[in-house]
């Protein structure tokens, strides 16, 4: 190949990438060998048709250049080389533009993954019980904050929207929260249901052991953020398709983007809070008795060879008496031929020998 003057690469187009163009004249090269390169590219080439193709063409008519002759003018190579340029630009905003908008999402993964994991791997009761009356005290004021601002404005005191709201998480009743309405106390109100909610929950924690009521929280919450954090995903991936057509009114898809993947991101925060303020005390934990059967199977058993079991006298056995396992070998009785010894065991004074049962205890 040396002898022959190496290697000679003949490109049929030109790569949209200068650095694809680049690696295939190396090939003619390497490590020291001769080699050339020569690559031929046409008008028609979507690289030419796109990015001044039209000029060339034009360039060649007004001159009349003959179809068939080729032009290797430096102008030609720098006209292609700026056309790759700006094909590697573009490229580079679309990926540039691919990254931005999958930062959106990392940066919301990351904080569920990071609740999800300190949930999952917290041990300590007490950061548990911190977690969840964090969660009830953002719940419950931004149910009082709510109320109270929509009442200012219609200038009413309409209890059964708040009552309903709050017995949906805990018992109230109207006489135990109408004076707070009346008076227009509206922290004092958030406090006195945190309190009820303090409460409630040793009672709860009474109830079914403080071990139990965070594993029960715990399950809650994981299950209430993979529930949400999915159908998030699918409701992102929705908005990606289409925010681009934002730009068509003068918006930038990316701005857009960002500030609509926000307001879903704190609407998924606020719906796992929701959820689970509402279910967990709606939790019915049964301890069911162990049954009698279920204590004599969990009694100690004696395991003895076969040959010293006797099954008779293990049926008879009080229940005072531990139980015993006989694994008793089935014995299968033999069926006498005709021409067997007799089972009597009676013998022929002749012979000596047996006599068969054919000519002993054989039925007629």
């Amino acid at each position: 190949m040396v002898n022959l003057g190496g290697l000679y690469v003949i490109g049929t187009e030109k790569h949209e990438s200068r650095r694809i163009d680049n690696q295939l004249r190396g090939r003619s090269g390497r490590q020291g060998d001769p080699g050339e390169s020569r690559f031929f590219i046409s008008l028609e080439d979507d690289l030419m048709r796109i990015f001044g193709g039209e000029q060339i063409s034009r360039l060649m008519t007004f001159f009349n250049f003959p179809e068939d002759q080729p032009l290797s003018h430096p102008m030609v190579s720098s006209a292609i080389e700026q056309a790759q340029v700006k094909v590697e630009g573009f490229n580079f905003d679309i990926r540039k533009h691919l990254v931005e908008f999958d930062d959106v999402l990392n940066k919301q993964r990351q904080i569920i993954y990071d609740r999800r994991r300190k949930i999952l791997l917290e041990e300590k009761s007490d950061q548990i019980k911190e977690l969840i009356f964090d969660i009830f005290k953002e719940q419950l004021t931004t149910i009082v904050n709510n109320f109270f601002a929509i009442n200012q404005e219609k200038n009413n005191q309409d209890l059964s929207s708040l009552l309903n709201e709050i017995n949906l998480i805990l018992p109230v009743e109207e006489k135990e929260i109408k004076k707070f309405i009346v008076n227009n106390e509206e922290q004092p109100l958030i406090d006195f249901l945190l309190e009820k909610i303090a409460v409630f929950y040793t009672h709860y924690e009474r109830k079914v052991g403080s071990d139990v009521l965070v594993n029960i929280a715990k399950s809650i919450l994981l299950s209430t953020i993979d529930y949400y954090w999915t159908k998030h995903l699918t409701a992102i991936e929705d908005l990606r398709e289409g925010i681009n057509l934002r730009g068509y009114a003068q918006i930038d898809p990316l701005v857009a983007y960002k500030n609509d993947a926000f307001l879903m991101f704190e609407k998924l925060l606020s719906d796992i809070d929701f959820d689970f303020v509402r279910r967990l005390f709606k939790i019915e934990v049964e301890f069911n008795p162990i049954s009698e059967n279920l204590k004599k199977s969990q009694e100690p058993m004696i395991f003895q060879s076969a040959s010293a079991v006797n099954p008779f006298e293990a049926k008879t056995q009080p229940d005072s008496q531990p139980k015993t396992l006989a694994s008793q070998p089935i014995i299968k009785k033999h069926k006498l031929g005709r021409n067997d010894p007799c089972w009597c065991g009676a013998i022929d004074p002749k012979t000596g020998k047996p006599i068969k049962y054919k000519k002993c205890h054989w039925p007629n």
